[in-house]
């Protein structure tokens, strides 16, 4: 017997190939806009094209990867009954739980940004949410938090010179 490697497309890949082609068409617009003004924007999209690029690689390589594996399997099989191809579904109640999980950070998050301000609500939210909802070490949590204050301030406030929203409390007690 000879074996065939096929490749299948996952929901992963197709997501991440409507993300690239999504963002490839960003890309071309902003070549119609003067260097200043597509600066931030061909950074952005630079980036996130360079990251879908690596996962959609890593895909097709693990996707190639379990082919040649299922084909070498598939050869060594000879009377063993197939099992149950379907994937395990998750519990549709733990599914929604975590959905709601998420929407809530994210409304915590919003809150409080509306409440303390963007420079203040960064560190607390990723502190919190990386210690919380992933259990992240302190060190990795404190690096982690550190450095995304640290470039917010550096990209927003010194670099694009913008003001941020400083929060409806700094607001209240800070005289105008």
């Amino acid at each position: 017997m000879s074996s065939k490697k096929t490749l299948k497309l996952s929901s992963n890949m197709i997501f991440l190939l409507v993300v690239e082609a999504l963002f490839a068409y960003l890309a071309v617009r902003t070549f119609s806009y003067s260097s200043v003004a597509a600066l931030m924007p061909g950074i952005i999209i630079g980036f996130i094209l360079l990251v879908t690029t690596i996962l959609v690689v890593r895909e097709l390589w693990l996707s190639l990867r379990k082919a040649g594996s299922d084909a070498a399997a598939e050869e060594e099989q000879t009377t063993v009954p197939e099992a149950d191809p379907a994937p395990r579904e998750t519990d549709p109640k733990v599914a929604r739980m975590r959905e709601l999980e998420i929407i809530g950070w994210l409304a915590g998050f919003g809150l409080t940004i509306y409440l303390l301000g963007f420079l203040v609500a960064i560190p607390i939210f990723m502190f919190l949410f990386l210690r919380i909802r992933f259990s992240t070490k302190w060190l990795t949590t404190a690096a982690i938090t550190i450095g995304i204050e640290v470039g917010v301030y550096l990209i927003f406030i010194v670099w694009l010179q913008t003001m941020l929203y400083s929060g409806l409390i700094a607001k209240l007690f800070i005289p105008h």
